[in-house]
């Protein structure tokens, strides 16, 4: 196993919980424990590099898409230490999702979804192209299937579908050009999504489609790479291949209660609804390599593709962001 093969990723994800760090290597793959950044288990296959990985919980199973079978979606038990079953798809695969009662498959052109129990599709919807994997999705109290979000039938539009109601109820529209990366907050009621050239983030009310915020990332193109809330959703984090970190604040009291009383009424959301806020803080990141980011015990980090992991601070009065220390690898070979 050559060092280069185990330390740069194909891909980095989080588990639902967010309690274990995925990573997808050019070799096999390796999870790690958020909890310390300790290493929980990893998996060499010979020859078969895995492009795109999902961890069902903090359990056993796990969703691969290997290097060079792009169509194809296969299931790793890791107490029998084999794959158990493998599902084909008609275009290459760009997300994957596991939850105690469905699995959800993101490929070019469609969102397909399938019970776990015996793997019959319970359905098939049409989007347009979804190359960058956009795929939000959300667990109910029994880690069930509750909420997807994904790109629409047009370019540019957005689809939500509440699994329990099993229809698409909302589809709205983003952008008038093609989009970027999605994320959902905490709680599920606020949806950020970038447009493909990067320079413009919109914050939309899920279950409304009302645009509450608009964003100003940059006037120069870059490709974000996340956008992540902070667990209370005062903030909304951006990383991209600009090398910079930028930092928003997002209007106060943005529930389901206040966005319904206005909508009634027939008003935009105040200010943000009509004005292109810039960020609030921008800290510099020497490393412009692929990342994901995500809060953790009130500190930001950012994991980057080529094994690097940076903390960030940001102050109390949420006027300043600070890189603590200096950044540590994660996919070294002990």
């Amino acid at each position: 196993m050559s060092q280069k093969q185990s330390s740069i990723a194909s891909s980095l994800s989080f588990n639902s919980k967010k309690s274990c760090l995925c990573c997808a290597l050019q070799n096999g793959f390796r999870i790690l424990n958020v909890e310390g950044f300790t290493k929980r288990f990893k998996r060499v296959f010979i020859g078969k590099g895995v492009r795109i990985m999902s961890l069902l919980g903090n359990s056993n199973i796990i969703a691969v898409v290997k290097l060079g079978f792009s169509k194809k979606v296969s299931l790793w038990d890791d107490y029998q230490s084999k794959m158990i079953v493998e599902m084909d798809f008609d275009s290459s695969v760009t997300a994957v999702r596991l939850f105690l009662d469905k699995i959800v498959v993101a490929s070019m052109n469609k969102i397909t979804i399938l019970s776990f129990r015996d793997l019959h599709r319970i359905a098939e919807i049409p989007t347009a192209n979804n190359s960058t994997g956009l795929l939000a999705t959300r667990e109910g109290n029994r880690d069930n299937l509750e909420l997807l979000i994904f790109p629409g039938k047009i370019s540019g539009h957005i689809a939500v579908l509440e699994y329990q109601k099993k229809t698409v109820k909302y589809e709205w529209v983003a952008f008038d050009q093609p989009i970027g990366v999605g994320s959902l907050n905490s709680t599920g009621n606020l949806f950020a999504i970038a447009n493909q050239d990067g320079t413009s983030i919109r914050v939309f009310h899920v279950r409304s489609g009302i645009c509450l915020c608009k964003f100003k990332r940059g006037k120069q193109k870059a490709t974000i790479f996340d956008l992540t809330f902070s667990p209370d959703s005062k903030l909304l984090v951006v990383t991209s291949s600009r090398g910079s970190i930028h930092v928003f604040k997002l209007p106060p009291d943005l529930n389901d209660r206040t966005v319904k009383k206005t909508n009634k009424k027939g008003i935009k959301f105040g200010k943000f609804g009509t004005k292109m806020i810039r960020s609030v803080m921008k800290c510099p990141l020497q490393n412009t390599t692929k990342s994901i980011s995500e809060f953790i015990k009130n500190k930001f980090h950012i994991f980057t593709l080529d094994g690097w992991h940076y903390t960030f601070s940001i102050s109390q009065e949420l006027n300043t962001i600070t890189q603590d220390g200096e950044p540590t690898r994660f996919l070294k070979e002990k």
